[in-house]
């Protein structure tokens, strides 16, 4: 990844708000499954986008167990920039 300049973010310009969004519903509503009815998508649909979102950060945001899901360390730090970028669209639709 390369690395951002004076006056640049490192974020590379890819990333959605789709899937930031569905990082963020994942770690409001506990897990994928819930996250997926939420934003009204399957669960592999979801999957899906976390994985990009990873795979184009080159970092693992979440860590997965068959019981549940957390914030890696890096979530943790990567999540409260965005949470507050997408809170009020989201919240809105699943807290209804």
């Amino acid at each position: 990844m390369r690395q951002a300049g004076e006056g640049e973010t490192s974020m590379p310009m890819d990333v959605t708000l789709r899937q930031l969004r569905a990082y963020i519903a994942v770690l409001e509503t506990g897990g994928f499954s819930q996250a997926a009815k939420a934003m009204h998508l399957s669960q592999a649909a979801l999957s899906g986008l976390i994985k990009e979102l990873e795979t184009r950060l080159g970092v693992r945001l979440l860590d997965r167990s068959t019981r549940r899901v957390s914030p890696s360390a890096v979530g943790e730090a990567f999540e409260p920039p965005w949470r507050g970028a997408c809170y009020p669209t989201l919240t809105r639709r699943w807290r209804a």
